[in-house]
């Protein structure tokens, strides 16, 4: 059978360079230009200009990634292919390292210094994987848990695994939190009390977090692609 694994485990080693490339102006530019106390200014919700930037950036990546699918169409050509080893896992990789990407980019003060922190946060979380030789089996097997390479295993093989699922969406309302957080201290005149909504919200979005995670880890459903 025509397999595409190794060239999709390729994309989504990209995806750490290209995540933080495209979101690296959504917030650093405009705040690198001037422009963004304009678009804060806007009467619409922190969260929905979160959202907003970030579903153009997710259909971006996804329109990029989908140049792909020229080679399933070759293969497929030429004889039988498990098509659900192309596409599992792939977009739910896209849009977690989006949402993380997004983060940082409202943090940051200039696009080059978004991508590279971006990169770098993507990187590190990518190289947890190997935890398990530095911590020892327990603990390493826990941290490497964090890392979304270890999440891609079952999607490689055709298989969407509910746990893996949870993952993914953690880490985007994680990302999509951090950054209406950091939205929310530009807020011209920030009170105590804004400020301690600001704290309260934080807080909501990582007992989200760790609720998704843990209720993902708890979770036996698959959805098996393969023929």
């Amino acid at each position: 059978l025509p397999d595409l694994e190794q060239y999709y485990s390729n994309i989504a080693t990209t995806l750490l360079v290209l995540a933080p490339i495209i979101a690296m102006r959504s917030f650093a530019e405009e705040r690198r230009a001037g422009s963004l106390d304009i678009t804060l200014s806007w009467p619409v919700p922190r969260t929905a200009l979160v959202v907003g930037k970030y579903l153009v950036n997710l259909l971006y990546t996804w329109i990029l990634l989908s140049v792909a699918w020229l080679y399933v169409r070759l293969l497929l050509g030429m004889g039988e292919m498990e098509v659900g080893k192309a596409v599992a896992g792939i977009l739910l990789l896209a849009a977690a390292l989006s949402a993380l990407a997004l983060a940082v980019s409202a943090r940051a003060a200039s696009p080059t210094g978004a991508a590279f922190v971006g990169f770098g946060l993507l990187l590190g979380l990518w190289t947890l994987q190997f935890a398990n030789r530095m911590l020892g089996p327990d603990v390493g097997r826990r941290v490497a848990d964090i890392s979304p390479a270890n999440h891609l295993e079952a999607a490689a093989r055709g298989v969407i695994d509910g746990g893996d699922v949870a993952y993914f969406l953690t880490c985007v309302v994680i990302g999509l939190g951090f950054a209406v957080h950091a939205l929310e201290r530009q807020r011209p005149g920030v009170t105590s009390t804004l400020g301690r909504r600001s704290g309260v919200r934080l807080a909501a979005v990582g007992a989200v977090g760790v609720l998704l995670l843990g209720a993902g880890s708890s979770v036996e459903a698959q959805a098996d692609l393969t023929p």
